[in-house]
């Protein structure tokens, strides 16, 4: 264990040395009435800067009675939108009327959408709020989904810790990585079923660094097998995710069916196991924060093989993941998440039994997105040592890893544990 809490120390200390990212989101505003103000802020919030831009409250106050144009910085996405506001008196009259253009220079023609008040700035804000929670969801879909090729803080898709990649790891180490068999389970025949006994949980969290961007992230995921045969099995997995980026929380849950098929079982005379798991669900994700999220449903395969030579066991685990978002109406608001990735996983690893009841093991996986993605391709290294006890009674496991990628760095720990009822 010594080797691995080294590594993971080393890398989380790496992660705090680097310098801040900032706020998540900045607007530069600068007025175009000759009057020379220039206000720039930032938050993690995108709902309260642009309620505090539109308002002319807060940092941006100094722009009341005045016409600006504004630029926000998404992520690290320069000029990713653009407000173009007018405020003035017109002749004849005595109110103020109020005016704003949305347009997303960073992709134009994404969004571009104007609107006008005669009765305050809080009416203006509350427009272009209601047309991104209904007739613009498809407009907002579009510009998140761009935004996830090219931000680091992207909540559905594009990056490790968003809601696909998590997704995808979850059900990696659940059906292409299965534990090393134990000493005793090899001498009593007990097949690769037995990993689960009754009720299994399996959660990890840690660290990320991205391109500057700093975060958190965590995981759990229950799992409740059916034994149907000898070789086939029902699994239900509850995958939880929290993660925090820059002040900045994202929530997700969902709901995974997969059918674990033990094609070729290994016995004292045949070395060889081989395991394929068709599986499918849904998963929502979403940050009120980035103003970002959606259901996704999903379906894949993953396939696990070992092999046993004495003490040791030789494991290639690979599984296919493919990812669409749902259109959901919710009240008023409308989700529409523009997603279709495919994740490709592909690993490696080594374990050994350590007396009748231990074992240790060392992995190394590729996780690549097919679709366009902020980082299209990682590596993870980590390791971890286990426990599972006669008859198949309980287990427990630690582990640790790493994801990396160039500008990105993650450290993370494992926990596992089940117990038959």
């Amino acid at each position: 264990m010594k080797p691995l809490k080294t590594i993971a120390f080393l890398v989380i200390a790496a992660l705090s040395a680097l310098p801040a990212f900032g706020d998540l989101f900045t607007i530069t505003a600068t007025t175009t009435d000759g009057s020379g103000i220039s206000v720039i802020s930032g938050n993690h919030s995108l709902i309260d800067l642009s309620q505090e831009l539109i308002n002319n409250t807060g940092p941006f106050r100094g722009l009341s009675g005045h016409s600006y144009n504004a630029s926000l910085t998404y992520g690290g996405v320069p000029k990713a939108l653009n407000f173009a506001v007018t405020q003035s008196i017109p002749p004849a009259s005595t109110r103020y009327v109020y005016s704003a253009r949305l347009t997303t220079p960073f992709d134009p023609g994404v969004i571009d959408r104007s609107f006008t008040s005669s009765t305050s700035q809080d009416d203006l804000y509350s427009q272009i709020k209601s047309y991104l929670k209904s007739d613009g969801a498809s407009d907002l879909a579009r510009f998140l989904a761009d935004i996830d090729k090219k931000s680091p803080t992207g909540v559905l898709d594009g990056n490790p810790n968003a809601a696909t990649a998590l997704n995808a790891q979850q059900s990696f180490f659940e059906y292409a990585f299965a534990p090393t068999i134990t000493e005793d389970e090899e001498s009593s025949g007990q097949p690769i079923d037995t990993s689960h006994v009754g009720l299994a949980l399996m959660a990890d969290g840690g660290e990320f660094s991205s391109k500057g961007v700093h975060g958190d992230t965590y995981s759990v995921a229950p799992v409740v097998p059916f034994k149907l045969t000898d070789r086939v099995r029902l699994e239900l997995m509850i995958p939880l995710q929290y993660t925090r980026i820059e002040g900045a929380t994202e929530y997700g849950a969902g709901l995974q069916l997969a059918v674990p098929i033990l094609v070729v079982k290994h016995t004292k005379g045949q070395p060889w196991t081989w395991q394929l798991t068709p599986m499918g669900g849904a998963i929502a994700s979403g940050s009120p924060d980035l103003v970002a999220g959606g259901l996704m449903i999903n379906g894949g395969l993953a396939s696990y093989t070992s092999y046993r030579w004495h003490k040791w066991e030789f494991s290639l685990g690979d599984s296919v993941t493919i990812y669409h978002g749902l259109r959901v109406t919710i009240g008023d608001y409308t989700f529409d998440p523009n997603i279709s990735q495919e994740i490709l996983k592909n690993g490696i690893k080594v374990g050994r039994q350590l007396g009748r009841h231990w074992y240790a093991e060392l992995y190394g996986l590729d996780t690549e997105f097919v679709s366009a993605a902020f980082i299209p391709r990682y590596a993870t290294l980590g390791g971890g040592i286990g426990y599972r006890g006669s008859k198949n009674k309980g287990f427990i496991m630690l582990g640790a890893y790493t994801d990396l990628a160039p500008g990105y760095t993650a450290a993370k720990l494992q926990f596992g544990t089940g117990w038959k009822f």
